[in-house]
């Protein structure tokens, strides 16, 4: 199912949007909608996200394009079930984020999810609250190893990077929709709401009084990661059950924000 024209052209108003949601993130929240492309997201972008799709030619009828017979014949197969629109090669390089895009582009509405409802005291639990992390590369490893690690949800505040940027969407390799997030103006209200429902919430912190390997994280518990260059916030440090620091040996002070997350998440998957 394809349009019976191809777009050619990068002044095409189709292709200019797709391109503005791409580049403006204003543009996304307004819309709603953001741009992710590659053959992977493809096969696993839920189909009740999908607002458009834009293929490459040699996608559908040329070649395998450098995939596995498995992976193409699994393109075409869901090729079959969605709507598309055939676009040129010079197109494809307006349209993506990357040297050598795959051909495969996707305008996805944003997934929305509400605490509430991931929530439940039945089960042990765990969540992590980003603040303020503002790397691309760190937001989409630390989305990706929150579902390695079985991470219930993933709680932000507005000042990290927008988890909508190309750069983001390509790192988390598709579990950023298989993960659920929530983007807070304010994350104490929210940690507030963790608390109440019997969450414990530790705070990784370079003034912890004990290292994490000794903490039990018994129960449903929320880690919470701070900013790459300052840490984690006075306030929502302050509201932490507990601070906990990862042994450090050289002259290194702290880990990456994406490391710190996953070595606390692991553990805390060990033990809960």
């Amino acid at each position: 199912m394809s349009q019976i024209h191809e777009i050619t052209s990068p002044t095409n108003p189709k292709v200019k949007f797709v391109s503005s949601l791409k580049d403006k993130s204003s543009l996304r929240k307004k819309e709603g909608l953001f741009v992710v492309e590659g053959v992977k997201i493809f096969l696993e972008i839920p189909e009740n996200l999908i607002e458009s799709v834009y293929v490459t030619k040699n996608v559908v009828e040329d070649s395998k394009n450098g995939f596995s017979e498995e992976i193409y014949n699994k393109v075409l197969k869901k090729l079959e079930k969605i709507p598309y629109t055939l676009i040129s090669q010079d197109v494809a390089k307006h349209m993506s984020d990357t040297v050598t895009p795959q051909g495969i582009f996707m305008v996805s509405k944003m997934p929305k999810y509400e605490l509430g409802s991931i929530i439940d005291n039945r089960k042990k639990q765990i969540f992590l609250v980003l603040d303020e992390i503002k790397d691309p590369g760190n937001m989409g490893t630390i989305i990706r190893t929150c579902e390695g690690a079985g991470v219930a949800a993933i709680i932000m505040n507005k000042c990290c990077v927008d988890v909508f940027n190309p750069k983001v969407t390509r790192s988390t390799m598709g579990s950023l929709f298989r993960v659920p997030f929530i983007i807070e103006e304010d994350l104490t209200e929210t940690v507030m709401k963790l608390q109440k429902s019997g969450i414990t919430t530790y705070a990784a912190h370079l003034k912890g009084k004990e290292y994490f390997d000794d903490e039990t994280f018994k129960g449903s518990v929320a880690i919470f990661i701070g900013n790459e260059a300052k840490g984690l916030s006075d306030e929502i440090t302050k509201m932490a059950d507990k601070l906990v620091k990862i042994p450090m040996e050289g002259r290194l002070e702290s880990l990456n924000a994406s490391v710190a997350a996953a070595i606390l998440m692991y553990e805390a998957k060990r033990k809960i």
